[in-house]
């Protein structure tokens, strides 16, 4: 009988064995695909004052605001997703936005805006753009048909001098820029009587389409001042 039970244990523990290798083989479903961080902003249709943080795009939005960039401000666009911001997205003066990801952003500044860059938001007017960052993305960017450019400065004809591009640097991607009347597709926005600076512009990689709009003086990428 001892014999018998000893049989009987060893067979239950081969048993459990084999059935904890099986499931050892079984791959595990992959729980992380839609974990965000815990300090990451899901971007709604209410999110136009994006003040320093990590900003996720994980679904299809529109903005119909204009978005003020307010500090440093990283947005992450997922893959099949897309962001509309139908007033441009300012990002002035000292202010900083780098874009991630594989996601499309449709964006067309409003007026004196830049499809990112200078512009007008919460009540204050800005046109210099400060620095904006393309890591990644299909980006659409349109300067409004005040003479703002497409990335880059606002444009304002009520003002001698546009708006300086800024610091414009483009790692990856697709971007396609264009500016509005008279403006550069990357660069400074157009002013009454001149346009402003084309600030630094840096592309060392990505698919990069940029467009002056019409006008006696049709940039592309303005050059450097």
């Amino acid at each position: 009988m001892k014999k018998l039970n000893n049989t009987i244990i060893r067979t239950v523990i081969s048993v459990i064995l084999t059935i904890c290798l099986i499931i050892g083989l079984i791959p595990l479903p992959q729980f992380t695909k839609n974990v965000y961080a815990a300090d990451e902003i899901i971007v709604t249709s209410n999110t136009w004052h994006m003040t320093t943080g990590i900003y996720r795009v994980s679904q299809d939005v529109t903005v119909i605001s204009n978005i003020w960039i307010d500090g440093e401000v990283t947005i992450i666009l997922d893959e099949g997703k897309k962001l509309t911001a139908e007033r441009g997205i300012t990002v002035a003066d000292s202010d900083k936005l780098t874009i991630e990801g594989k996601g499309t952003l449709e964006t067309t500044g409003n007026i004196v805006n830049a499809g990112i860059g200078g512009g007008a938001g919460a009540g204050r007017e800005r046109l210099n753009c400060g620095t904006v960052i393309i890591n990644g993305g299909t980006i659409n960017a349109t300067g409004g048909e005040d003479g703002a450019a497409g990335i880059g400065g606002g444009g304002h004809f009520s003002v001698d001098n546009g708006g300086s591009g800024g610091i414009i640097i483009i790692n990856g991607g697709t971007v396609n820029a264009t500016g509005g009347y008279k403006a550069a597709g990357i660069g400074g926005g157009r002013g009454k009587k001149t346009f402003g600076s084309g600030g630094n512009i840096t592309i060392n990689g990505g698919t990069v389409t940029a467009n002056g709009a019409c006008g006696e003086q049709e940039l592309a990428v303005q050059a450097m001042a």
